[in-house]
């Protein structure tokens, strides 16, 4: 899965018509803009983001059973690359010959870019970096991590709140008001949910992206240039302590709000990425699913929907795909996602642990099963018609081997999901 909450630029007020989707832990005062550089999309909708297969590291923002991960580096390579890498015969600078501790206490105070300098200035410095980075995701869990704390994906259009997070705002009334005027036009409005939304996008800290990836994506940017021989590149690389979990363990998101959970298991994706998906269903990856439940449009006379109400979901039918087959043009359109506008734990306290969940719980999981074949076929028509490229193949891949067929024959009279729901 590639990364899809990347740094949007300058931060300013929503003044055009795109809709654009933060995910905010209010109560941290921090935020991530769902957008992805591939394609030169920047902003895009929740199930575009979906549809693109792209994550934004929910499994290490949510994780609350820290025992149950390893971060580690390869003590094997680390070794070797000791006793290959020549030593220099010179004489060490003032910086190398400082106490360790007084060198790990300067790592702190560089930012990514300058660490990964300092690191390669010489092996004792790169020794000395690798050893602080062994504890580099404690420290990022404990300023980052969003376990535990309300959270929730949503809109720049933003008219209304779901009732959880009216509580935490409660001066955030769904009251229109003046926001000034563009040329040739009437006065603008917007709402006082909008514009706590341009302030979060101004005033909230940028969750940064985990602190391993960062580090090892850093490496690979300046190592070419360092001077360092191309056959340590590797082996300085694996020196970095990766973050996993061992496949197939079982874990659980819990919605310590509603006390209810989900059953997932331990996964990792094709491209490396470690995470959980949903059980026996590894394309609805934590980050899919999530986006699924928390995200909110906010549109006036809505609130989160019900589990009951979400059985109505159909999606994409038959029909619907067979229609895309031959004619792209047939969807899917923003009403046949109307339960990813309103998710239902929008606002809500979620966590990831790998322990087993208390009784007095509700197990959801039942639920999941029965939407996740329709969340399928919705996002699989979506690469047909709009996305196309390797997302359409993937899709089309995932599609086959979950057993569904599309049946041309069905469809010669009934509708083709438009009574699903209006769109919101």
């Amino acid at each position: 899965m590639r990364r899809g909450c990347q740094d949007e630029g300058p931060d300013c007020p929503d003044t055009t018509d795109i809709e654009r989707w933060m995910l905010v832990a209010p109560s941290k005062q921090q935020r991530m803009t769902l957008s992805t550089n591939h394609y030169n999309f920047g902003p895009i909708k929740p199930s575009y983001f979906c549809t693109y297969y792209l994550t934004f590291d929910a499994f290490k923002l949510l994780c609350n059973s820290p025992n149950s991960v390893l971060v580690a580096s390869n003590d094997a390579v680390s070794r070797e690359l000791s006793q290959t890498t020549p030593q220099r015969a010179m004489v060490h600078s003032r910086l190398e010959t400082l106490p360790p501790e007084l060198i790990a206490a300067i790592f702190p105070f560089h930012e990514t870019r300058g660490f990964i300098s300092l690191g390669l200035c010489s092996q004792t410095l790169w020794t000395q970096a690798i050893t602080w980075a062994q504890s580099g995701y404690i420290r990022w869990n404990s300023a980052y991590s969003w376990a535990g704390t309300p959270m929730i994906c949503a809109g720049s259009r933003l008219e209304v709140f779901p009732h959880s997070i009216s509580e935490i705002f409660p001066r955030a009334r769904p009251e229109v008001v003046p926001q000034g005027h563009a040329a040739g036009e009437g006065p603008r409005t917007c709402t006082q949910p909008r514009l706590w939304f341009d302030e979060a996008t101004e005033k909230f800290e940028k969750s940064p992206i985990p602190y391993d990836d960062d580090y090892r994506e850093e490496f690979w940017k300046q190592i070419r240039s360092s001077g360092i021989p191309i056959r340590f590149y590797e082996p300085m690389a694996a020196s970095f302590p990766t973050f996993t979990i061992r496949p197939g363990t079982k874990w659980y998101l819990r919605n310590l709000t509603q006390k209810e959970y989900i059953r997932m298991e331990a996964i990792v994706t094709a491209d490396g990425e470690v995470t959980i998906s949903f059980l026996e269903t590894h394309w609805l990856t934590l980050d899919i699913l999530l986006l699924w439940l928390i995200s909110w449009r906010g549109k006036f006379g809505n609130d989160t929907w019900s589990w009951e109400h979400l059985r109505l979901f159909q999606g994409i039918t038959d029909e619907g795909l067979g229609d895309i087959m031959i004619d792209p043009t047939y969807g899917p359109l923003d009403h046949d996602f109307w339960l990813i506008w309103a998710g239902n734990w929008a606002g809500h306290s979620l966590d990831v642990v790998a322990d087993e969940v208390l009784e007095g719980w509700v197990d959801q999981s039942d639920m999941i099963k029965l939407l996740s074949g329709k969340v399928l076929r919705t996002l699989y028509g979506l690469a047909m018609a709009e996305v196309g490229g390797a997302e359409s193949e993937y899709w089309a891949k995932i599609f086959e081997q979950s057993g569904e067929v599309v049946d041309l024959q069905l469809y010669s009279s009934g509708s083709s999901g438009e009574d699903d729901q209006d769109a919101l």
